[in-house]
């Protein structure tokens, strides 16, 4: 992947719309994807923005979202559905109800693109310190190849420059954002996914059923959630999501 990734893909069959998503995105490199062939084209590791229609193909919005996690693990997604569409049941970051304005998309992809980098530059800053602890931890008969470490040390201090320029650009809430989908990340890891995994921004209670979500219901999870700020109710199934809180502004379902 290169770096700074920038890489956005717009899954809309309405190319007209499509094309005028791109026009609105085009200092970032934008894929329009119109069909499930330019779907599997577009698709690749690089992707860390999706806009993800949620009639795409005929209903097959949820088949491509796994597609997407599993080709594209630091893609974040923004699903835009007509006001009269159900709620889907999509793990999505962000949900824009149409129509969609410019500025709304413009300043949402700009965010995600700034978590994804940040998510992105954490985990290699990460895994070269990693690896210079390796280099500085050796058997004494086997001194490390200096030129290596050398190149270790040049590559942390860029990222850690660049990780500095992206904490100054991003809003705490966004910076919080990211680190809890490593958190996020790391428990989905160590625990069963029906396991209930609380979150601040957690609503009390399903808006469908009424069933309070800060305990558990009949020895199951009242709520599991589903991403940063989505919910589901273990009474009654419904969906729910809150609005990120550091874009109010996003159009409510």
């Amino acid at each position: 992947m290169d770096f700074p990734a920038n890489s956005v893909v717009v899954f809309e069959e309405n190319r007209t719309r499509g094309e005028l998503y791109s026009l609105w995105l085009d200092e970032y490199d934008v894929d329009v994807a119109a069909t499930k062939r330019e779907a599997d084209t577009a698709l690749d590791g690089a992707v860390v923005v999706a806009v993800l229609n949620q009639g795409f193909a005929d209903g097959a919005a949820s088949k491509l979202l796994e597609i997407v996690r599993a080709r594209a693990p630091l893609c974040r997604v923004v699903a835009t559905r007509e006001r009269s569409d159900p709620f889907p049941d999509l793990n999505v970051d962000h949900q824009l109800v149409k129509p969609v304005f410019e500025e709304e998309l413009v300043d949402l992809v700009e965010t995600l693109l700034c978590r994804a980098n940040y998510h992105l530059a954490l985990s290699r800053y990460y895994q070269t310190n990693v690896d210079l602890s390796a280099f500085e931890i050796h058997d004494g008969d086997h001194p490390p190849d200096r030129t290596q470490y050398d190149e270790l040390q040049q590559r942390a201090s860029k990222l850690q420059k660049f990780i500095a320029r992206l904490t100054k650009q991003m809003e705490q809430e966004d910076i919080r954002a990211v680190k809890r989908d490593i958190l996020l990340e790391r428990d989905i890891e160590e625990t069963d996914s029906t396991e209930k995994i609380d979150s601040k921004y957690r609503p009390g209670k399903c808006t469908n059923c009424g069933q309070r979500w800060d305990g558990d219901a009949d020895g199951e999870p009242a709520v599991t959630q589903l991403g940063a700020y989505v919910w589901r109710c273990g009474g009654c199934g419904h969906v729910q999501m809150a609005a990120d809180p550091s874009h109010q502004h996003v159009n409510r379902w």
